[in-house]
């Protein structure tokens, strides 16, 4: 089955996306409500998890993030490797499988994207 166009196999684990990261004053990450839903059903579950450089989130839905925007707190921004934000940036979407390793091994990142 193909895909949404801006996402790309990476992995067993993950898929890979290029978004525009900008660090804001928000609760959890987010993108645009029909992008996350694009991506949730390709991948077949939710709520959906990133990997931010070196850090793990858990990403929700929001209709006032622009299409082509990846908003993120400050504070994730900070935690992550990435350098020169705001900027395009890739970054992982874990997959059911990755998504379940991770949240067996910190179930309190998963809060179904809820603020």
């Amino acid at each position: 089955m193909d895909g949404p166009p801006y996402i790309n196999k990476y992995s067993s684990s993950y898929v890979l996306t290029s978004m525009y990261i900008q660090p804001e004053n928000v609760a959890a990450p987010a993108i645009h409500e029909v992008i996350y839903a694009e991506i949730a059903d390709h991948l077949d579950y939710a709520p959906l998890l990133i990997k931010l450089g070196s850090v793990h989130a858990p990403m929700r839905a929001d209709n006032s993030t622009p299409a082509g925007v990846l908003s993120v707190p400050h504070s994730l921004a900070e935690q992550s490797d990435m350098d020169r934000l705001p900027d395009e940036k890739d970054f992982l979407i874990a997959k059911e499988g990755g998504a379940a390793i991770v949240s067996n091994l910190f179930p309190e990142t998963l809060t179904g994207g809820e603020e």
